[in-house]
């Protein structure tokens, strides 16, 4: 099970289309700290699922990151993915 796992499962049990989570919340809901390239890189949050990406859980729990992550500042807003 990936440590991002508690992330999904709280984004699945979420009400509404948006969800904006602090780092500090975030690191509350899976146990750990986030590793300091979710600071400094806004590619760390990147809806992507292809390759080595165990903390792209949110979008098997049917979310997506919104273009106004801001990842520097301590925030990450979750958006429901629309129909495919």
């Amino acid at each position: 099970m990936s440590k991002y796992e508690p992330l999904r499962s709280y984004l699945a049990s979420q009400a509404g289309d948006t969800c904006q989570l602090t780092h500090k919340r975030i690191e509350q809901i899976i146990g750990t700290a986030l590793p300091g390239s979710a600071r400094d890189y806004r590619q760390w949050w990147a809806n992507e699922t292809s390759g080595n990406r165990p903390q792209a859980v949110w979008m098997d729990a049917g979310w997506r990151v919104d273009d106004c992550c801001e990842p520097q500042n301590g925030r990450v807003r979750f958006v429901r993915r629309g129909p495919a």
